[in-house]
């Protein structure tokens, strides 16, 4: 017994430094993982646009896992652990869970490049997939098209794939013939009172 217990403790005293080398690695990652929020915090902190802070979340949450992943590596490879076996597994969980998800991540990226790069924005007038009205929503999986009180969720990665028509320049141009169609208005209804001004005075 009092073996059992000596071997134990020299297993623990020998296994002691490796294992505050494996946590003093974790440093760098934490640092660069306050780092990161930091600066997503600030972005999203002077951004307005609810899409664009969605879509910053999900990079910031994305970023955050593989510092996390990494450093836990990391830390298990300090301590003389084989990680080899660990990475394979992972490599295939990863592969079958992105198979799964081919279509959430397929629109997930879709969402963030439409986010971004603006081909189209909120109230634009387009027609897509045989679906003509407004965007009323862009988020990371689906752009909310609404017309004639119907609202059509449209996947991200369709929207990169399909032809979009954008209408431009269809309220402006209705406004400018309103404002044409009552300035000519006033001016008939103008004329006819000095018309009759004058036909009084008469």
């Amino acid at each position: 017994m009092i073996d059992t217990y000596s071997h134990l403790q020299t297993k623990i005293l020998s296994f002691l430094p490796l294992f505050i080398s494996g946590l003093l690695s974790l440093i760098p990652f934490v640092v660069l993982w306050l780092l990161c929020n930091s600066i997503f915090q600030t972005i999203t902190a002077k951004n307005k646009d609810i899409s664009k802070t969605y879509a910053l979340s999900f990079i910031a949450s994305t970023i955050n896992y593989i510092i996390i992943a990494i450093a836990i590596l990391t830390m298990i490879g300090t301590w003389g652990l084989d990680v080899r076996a660990l990475l394979a597994g992972l490599g295939l969980t990863g592969f079958a869970v992105g198979f799964a998800l081919k279509d959430v991540l397929a629109n997930s990226l879709a969402g963030i490049m439409i986010i971004f790069y603006r081909p189209l924005a909120i109230n634009s007038k387009v027609a897509v997939m045989g679906v003509e009205g407004r965007v009323v929503n862009i988020d990371l999986r689906y752009t909310t098209i609404e017309s004639d009180q119907l609202k059509h969720l449209i996947p991200n990665s369709k929207l990169l794939s399909e032809k979009i028509t954008i209408m431009k320049g269809l309220d402006q141009n209705r406004e400018s013939e309103e404002s044409i169609t009552t300035s000519s208005d006033e001016n008939y209804v103008s004329a006819q009172n000095s018309n009759d001004s004058n036909d009084s005075d008469d």
